[in-house]
């Protein structure tokens, strides 16, 4: 049993918000997911990919980063709970470590103070670099843009709707397939997650359609993200005539060269039908 139902979202941490936002909302037509929004410490908004969203996050101060982390960075990943108080307890059934849950609230629009989500990092899992963690959203959390009696499902039912309403945007993405995550030790990385997902062999699946990519490198931290393309030729006629198409790799996977998406390993991957 996995310990976790489903990606709530990707924490992608940027020095502006605005072009990444326009280029992924108005350029490749993706659905928002979370309504731009500037406050005191970070602009911020949600872009869906359909299976998950992306959480384009500018912060007032960087200060909380690890040295040596540059800007654009996938700072990690939300878990969506099948039961938080289960989940968090057959993880440490399986001999990992978490975080205390805390609880995050704000007032609703009486000013009565009400939770918005509770979450706890998964210690094995994570690192300065890459934070693995749970995210379980209170009904009806105030500040949430979805419908105050959404539930979690729910929320995936329209998010993947919100992508098949535009046909998978400019390049017909059809959600992310891939993280890939760089690591100094991947025997060890590997077996802290395979721990987690109780399996000994096989693809490492944080979802049913999402397989996490292990390689080496000099930090913990993820380093591509692959999101799937339902037409290769088509999605790469796209890019080629706004010239946004990058390097292609030995799978057919085509990066996404678009100014906004500098510094970013974002890759279209083919679909196998």
């Amino acid at each position: 049993m996995s310990p976790w139902k489903a990606i709530d979202h990707l924490m992608l941490r940027v020095a502006q918000a605005e072009p990444l936002f326009d280029a992924l909302h108005r350029d490749l037509g993706l659905p928002i997911g979370w309504p731009l929004q500037r406050a005191d410490f970070a602009t911020y908004g949600w872009i869906g990919v359909g299976n998950t969203q992306i959480e384009i996050w500018a912060a007032a101060s960087n200060c909380d980063l690890p040295t040596g982390c540059a800007l654009p960075l996938v700072l990690g990943f939300a878990l969506e709970p099948n039961h938080l108080e289960t989940d968090l307890g057959l993880l440490q059934e399986r001999g990992l470590h978490h975080r205390p849950p805390r609880n995050f609230s704000s007032p609703d629009a009486h000013g009565i103070s009400r939770s918005n989500f509770t979450n706890s990092v998964v210690e094995d899992l994570s690192s300065p670099g890459c934070c693995v963690f749970y995210c379980d959203w209170a009904p009806g959390a105030p500040i949430a843009p979805w419908p105050r009696d959404a539930t979690a499902d729910n929320r995936r039912a329209l998010q993947a709707a919100a992508l098949a309403a535009r046909q998978g945007g400019v390049l017909g993405m059809t959600g992310l397939r891939r993280i890939t995550l760089q690591t100094p030790d991947v025997p060890a990385t590997e077996r802290a997650w395979r721990t987690a997902l109780d399996t000994s062999f096989g693809p490492l699946l944080l979802a049913p359609d999402i397989q996490l990519i292990l390689e080496a490198g000099p930090r913990h931290q993820i380093s591509a993200l692959h999101i799937g393309v339902r037409d290769a030729a088509a999605a790469r006629a796209a890019l080629g005539d706004r010239n946004w198409l990058g390097a292609i790799g030995d799978d057919g996977a085509m990066r996404l060269d678009h100014p906004a998406c500098a510094g970013l390993a974002l890759w279209m991957l083919p679909e196998m039908f």
